[in-house]
């Protein structure tokens, strides 16, 4: 039936795991509401189950003659008990998709507002990454312009939002829609240990631990690091140097990348005595996680294999790579089992394979080694850099820049979901615009 729609490959793939979000025309509607076998028929079936529920409930208190603002509120309530509930309760007649109770009303309608902004993060975020302006055949289009969210979707009420989303304007449907389905998907990510604000915590206490076991001084040492650049091959890195932070900041220039760093020791508990390792340590957390999700096509994320909601990376001189390595498995990784999905681009395996096969953007000239790990309970991604490799990741102007990456993976999927070509005209698909955002973001 996806075939008979008319719908691209991401598009067949959106319909699999967020159908909602797909702007489609009346006939491609009907084409796929026809397949009673597939997704789209499905979701469509449990909207009119949740319309109805909550058409019966209204009704009810509407001859009891309760104020539209009560009316509401209660509705409101009705709402929440249709997700959230608990099969124990003799009044749950239903499977509920969250376990709860009435009592939890207003702290899941705190998250669900947070959930709410937590997309309103992800359509600004999106939007700063582009160029303001973009040529299209010809013709200039003003970005922010193209992309603005009608000021009257910008609500966090649902019932009001599922009224917008049967407006007949084409493009506010499809964005009050988009909210709520991506605004349930983050609340869902929330409740599953993936909150922005609850994995910056996690950071923090991890980023404590490996400052107070791993490194010989939590702070480490203030530096620039100056890369000289080959403007013959892509501005790879040629040589880096190491200068003091109290010195004159090195001027950069095209072929000269410079950045302030700290820099750590790592004694040797496993050779006393001998020379420690000096590296860059870097943690952080997965922000938007929801981008990850669209990008994978995956709506659970705690069954889909996104292994880096929390992510650790070491760079170090390739020379003491495998001293690191031991040095890391003393204190971070010290459990058997504790270390899955390994896998390494580095020296001799360059170029043979990407560092992860099953990614489809991964450059073959990153040179990496990570693996995923179980840590209180968290899942971690663990990346090992040799210094050029984490240069090139910055200041490359090929496929091997991080910015680079991310923006294909953004014109693949975010863009096109979230602001379709329907009702944006930007035409995502165009090789004249995707270079240009790829070169906008490589120049960042």
């Amino acid at each position: 039936m996806t075939a008979k729609a008319g719908l691209t490959p991401e598009e067949v793939e959106i319909a699999k795991t967020y159908p909602g979000l797909l702007d489609l025309s009346q006939a491609q509607i009907m084409t796929l509401y026809r397949d009673d076998h597939s997704l789209f028929h499905g979701e469509s079936k449990r909207l009119r189950r949740l319309e109805r529920y909550l058409k019966e409930f209204t009704s009810k208190r509407e001859r009891m003659g309760y104020s539209p603002q009560q009316m509401h509120e209660d509705t409101l309530m009705a709402f929440h008990d249709f997700f959230v509930n608990d099969v124990k309760r003799k009044n749950c007649i239903t499977m509920p998709m969250y376990e709860g109770g009435p009592r939890d009303f207003e702290s899941n309608r705190n998250d669900f507002h947070r959930s709410i902004r937590d997309v309103e993060n992800i359509y600004n975020h999106l939007v700063r990454q582009l160029p303001k302006q973009l040529e299209v055949d010809g013709r200039m289009v003003e970005t922010a312009k193209q992309l603005e969210i009608d000021p009257e979707v910008r609500i966090e009420d649902p019932l009001e939002l599922m009224q917008l989303a049967k407006h007949a304007d084409r493009r506010l449907r499809h964005q009050a829609r988009s909210r709520l389905v991506l605004a349930q998907a983050c609340f869902g990510a929330r409740r599953d240990g993936y909150a922005p604000d609850e994995l910056a915590r996690a950071e923090e206490d991890l980023r404590e631990f490996v400052g107070r076991a791993l490194f010989a001084d939590p702070e480490g040492d203030p530096m620039y690091v100056v890369a000289e650049l080959d403007p013959q091959d892509h501005y790879m890195c040629k040589k880096v140097d190491f200068l003091p932070h109290n010195g004159p900041l090195p001027e950069a220039r095209p072929d000269r990348f410079v950045m302030e760093a700290y820099r750590q020791t790592i004694p040797r508990r496993r050779k006393p005595g001998a020379d420690p390792i000096r590296i860059f340590y870097f943690i952080r957390h997965k922000e938007r996680m929801l981008l990850k999700m669209l990008d994978k096509y995956v709506v659970f994320p705690k069954i889909t294999g996104i292994g880096d909601p929390l992510a650790m990376m070491f760079v170090v001189d390739h020379d003491d790579l495998s001293r690191l390595v031991s040095e890391v498995r003393e204190v971070l990784v010290p459990c058997p089992g504790m270390v899955a999905d390994m896998n390494s681009s580095i020296g001799f395996r360059k170029g043979a394979e990407t560092l992860n096969p099953k990614n489809r953007r991964s450059s073959r000239l990153y040179e990496a080694m990570k693996y995923v790990a179980r840590m209180q309970d968290r899942i971690v991604e663990v990346q090992f850099l040799p210094m050029a490799a984490w240069i090139n990741a910055h200041a490359a102007r090929n496929d091997v820049n991080h910015r680079c990456y991310k923006m294909k993976r953004y014109l693949d999927t975010a863009y096109p979901i979230l602001f379709p070509t329907t009702w944006s005209g930007i035409p995502w698909s165009h090789e004249g615009l995707r270079r240009q955002c790829i070169a906008h973001a490589i120049s960042r």
